[in-house]
């Protein structure tokens, strides 16, 4: 199946290829056009090449710069900044643990490695690290929420709102 998948003798397994798609969430339209594009003679490079570009894709298409970001009711919210940054302010039912602390503390609060963990800080650059940590030390549904403002934004505008129906 390799040689099929990658066109030639010493290729990678498709198997790894799998492995890929799976770890980065890529779809079974995403994995197809990877397989037609290599069934056409083309080499593994340029397979290489179409998975980057899907990953790069995806990565994009879950920006936290880009739109508004959903938090997920039954997400444990983490707040990653100092404790001075949250005492300043925070989000609703937000916890807080610095991201140099998160490695040590999480456990505290999330026990189960399944269950879903947002994190945020002020720019999305502690976030990011703390959700790396998460995942390597097997914590499964991570995200990272980005930027505090843009997150209290958008909180602040679903309260009113909720206040307006009432």
């Amino acid at each position: 199946m390799s040689r099929a998948l990658f066109g030639g003798p010493g290729a990678q397994p498709a198997l790894l290829l799998h492995i890929r798609l799976l770890q980065y969430r890529l779809t079974l339209n995403d994995e197809r056009l990877i397989h037609s594009h290599a069934a056409k003679g083309r080499n593994m490079k340029n397979a290489l090449v179409v998975i980057a570009v899907a990953i790069m894709s995806l990565s994009c298409s879950q920006s936290r710069d880009g739109g508004t970001v959903t938090i997920d009711e039954s997400s444990k919210i983490v707040d990653v900044r100092t404790a001075k940054e949250y005492r300043a302010g925070h989000l609703r039912n937000a916890i807080n643990i610095p991201h140099t602390e998160i490695r040590e503390r999480i456990a505290d609060h999330v026990r189960n490695k399944e269950d879903k963990i947002t994190v945020y800080c002020k720019s999305g650059r502690r976030s990011g690290i703390a959700k790396k940590t998460l995942e390597n030390i097997g914590y499964k549904y991570v995200v990272d929420a980005g930027a505090y403002a843009k997150l209290k934004e958008q909180e602040d505008k679903r309260e009113e709102k909720e206040k307006t129906k009432e």
